[in-house]
């Protein structure tokens, strides 16, 4: 991913998310801001972001540790049980991303990603994100569900769910 797209990802993050982050008006008089909830969904929205920019780099390696294993794939017509790093840095590097430089693909943006569920030790987020081409123009849109998790400690996402338009 050219480095401007990156710097500007950053920038759009911090002026939607940090806001939506501090902003204390939803909650009642006296609440945690840095309850465990909210930092279980700011952990969250920190690695779909960092699976984004691994993709966008054709990091294999970033694509597959930013997971909590047995992790799972589910689209259209399959359902993928990946029981460790290894076995799924195998099918990145193998078939997902050889098929992606066989496309028009340049890059690829969130569109959408919001919590609709949460607790202190998992999030569900429902996002939408698109592929761009050279010209910058979106190519193909994709819903995703996706759940993250925390285990040992550690954030990673467990179950991602796609639905190509």
């Amino acid at each position: 991913m050219p480095v401007i797209f990156r710097i500007a990802s950053y920038v759009i993050l911090s002026v939607i998310f940090l806001p939506a982050c501090s902003d204390s008006s939803d909650m009642p008089p006296g609440a945690d801001h840095e309850s465990p909830t909210r930092q279980a969904e700011m952990a969250s929205m920190a690695v779909n972001f960092q699976q984004i920019d691994a993709w966008n780099n054709l990091d294999a390696h970033g694509e597959s540790a930013v997971n909590n294993y047995p992790f799972v794939r589910i689209g259209n017509t399959f359902l993928s049980v990946f029981e460790d790093y290894d076995s799924y840095k195998v099918v990145v590097e193998s078939v997902s991303l050889p098929a992606l430089r066989d496309t028009e693909w340049e890059h690829t943006a969130w569109d959408t990603l919001e919590v609709v569920q949460s607790s202190p030790t998992k999030v569900h987020l429902e996002g939408i994100y698109s592929r761009v081409n050279r010209e910058g123009v979106a190519y193909e849109t994709t819903r995703t569900l996706r759940i993250v998790t925390s285990q040992e400690g550690r954030w990673g996402i467990k179950v991602r769910s796609t639905y190509p338009r």
